[in-house]
């Protein structure tokens, strides 16, 4: 349980996220960095089935997000009960979801991969990934589900150690894939898929130990009968906003996608390193709006609406600083980083000035970030949404087709249109924040003395 009133608060939730964060957003890099010794096609396919997969878990969190706000509203206003009912709702429903998504994979992988406008041996190695990987894509659905849950009983350092068992489970998977120690065989794009799963696995099974151990299953089950429909509906009206909005990115990132591909093999190559790379500029923003999340909503469920909304600020402050920092701090190495991925003199120069445009996105991203987060935890999540696909399709897609392809300024372009939709949404989202309508929305309705 957290304790709002304890110096640090914020620090001591966000630092273990930091690092689960950090780690996770490492996984995906990993396996780019290795596989890229094997060819150019294979980091292109990897690139293409991480977007698909990455769409998968958006739809886990319709119900992670949704027992996540739920959960910590009513742990702030001291009901224990309904915060249960909701953790139970979400593992039932979140593991049939896995079940069905890892039977889709299966069966319909290289139809998924052409509609991703991919072809030949990337065509091949995507849908050999999207079998191996996305057929066991329910693991993803248990990681989500209960790594909502311990975050917001405060149990922040449990989904960061499974996330650097995973890291280190995938590397040793990769290695034994890609670089044929011991005599073994090298395995390729396969491998690479097979690395992934098992890792994920790996994860899984840890958090359901550690959730055995933490929670009583048959408390759970028992406060949760009859069944708590009037929770599934609650998860529902919240979580399906939230996640739409995370679907509405993703699907973004994939049609920005398929239209990089209209401009060759090597741009696209530039485009998953840059992308990769970039990931680590915002880490620590990320998980201040993860914490920001978690602590507005235990805020305003005690009834602390006041100290929820300077927070907020706070908290901005802090992800724009280390936004820039890291961004500066990627610039001025560019060329030495994009080395590690490739060797590819075409290739480096076009990632290396992509990461300097990429200041422009991130600072944008701080607002998105932190104004999405607090939003969220306060239960606000319809206009945000609306305000955030509109954004990205309307500023950031649209916007990458104009400059990329029609105006001919290739990834730059991208980049440039990837920021203005940064920008247009974490505006939109801190004004909303700034004018206070969010209040309407808080889920549990108590009044402190700290609530104005």
């Amino acid at each position: 349980m957290l304790d709002l009133d304890r110096k640090g608060v914020l620090f001591r939730l966000t630092w273990p996220i930091f690092i689960e964060t950090g780690m996770r957003l490492l996984l995906g890099n990993i396996s780019v960095f290795m596989i890229a010794r094997h060819s150019d096609a294979a980091v292109a396919a990897t690139g293409v089935a991480t977007q698909v997969l990455n769409m998968l878990i958006m739809i886990f969190n319709i119900v992670a997000t949704g027992s996540a706000i739920i959960i910590s509203q009513h742990l702030g206003a001291g009901d224990r009960k309904t915060a249960s009912q909701a953790v139970f709702v979400s593992i039932l429903v979140n593991s049939a979801f896995g079940v069905a998504m890892s039977a889709v994979m299966l069966l319909f992988a290289e139809p998924i991969g052409r509609m991703m406008n991919v072809e030949g041996e990337t065509l091949d190695y995507v849908a050999v990934m999207l079998r191996i990987a996305g057929g066991t894509c329910f693991t993803q659905a248990v990681i989500a589900t209960l790594g909502a849950v311990f975050r917001n009983y405060g149990y922040t350092k449990i989904p960061m150690a499974v996330a650097l068992a995973m890291n280190a489970a995938n590397i040793a998977g990769n290695y034994l894939a890609l670089f044929e120690p011991f005599g073994l065989p090298a395995y390729g794009v396969p491998g690479v898929a097979v690395s992934m799963a098992a890792s994920a696995g790996i994860g899984a099974l840890w958090m359901v130990v550690v959730f055995l151990r933490r929670f009583s299953v048959r408390e759970l089950i028992a406060v949760s009968r009859p069944f708590p429909f009037p929770i599934l509906k609650g998860i529902y009206r919240i979580g399906l906003p939230s996640a739409a909005e995370g679907v509405g990115y993703n699907s973004s990132q994939l049609a920005v996608t398929y239209l990089i591909t209209y401009m060759g093999a090597e741009v696209l190559a530039a485009r998953v390193y840059a992308y990769n790379i970039t990931t680590f500029v915002y880490i620590l923003g990320l998980s201040v709006g993860m914490g920001t999340q978690i602590l507005v909503g235990h805020l305003v469920g005690a009834g602390r609406n006041g100290q929820a909304y300077s927070l907020t600020f706070r908290n901005l402050y802090i992800a724009l600083g280390s936004n820039i920092v890291f961004s500066l701090i990627l610039m001025a190495f560019r060329f030495e980083i994009v080395g590690l991925y490739t060797d590819s003199e075409p290739i480096v120069k076009l990632a290396a000035a992509v990461l300097v445009a990429d200041i422009f996105v991130e600072t944008g991203r701080a607002f998105n970030h932190i104004g999405n987060g607090a939003l969220r935890g306060a239960g606000d999540v319809k206009v945000p949404m609306v305000i955030n696909i509109l954004s990205m399709w309307g500023v950031g897609v649209l916007l990458c087709y104009l400059f990329g392809l029609q105006l001919h300024w290739g990834l730059i372009g991208v980049w440039i249109a990837l920021g203005m939709d940064e920008w247009t949404r974490g505006l939109a989202l801190i004004l909303r924040w700034r004018s206070r309508v969010w209040e309407r929305s808080v889920l549990v309705r108590r009044t402190t003395a700290g609530s104005s």
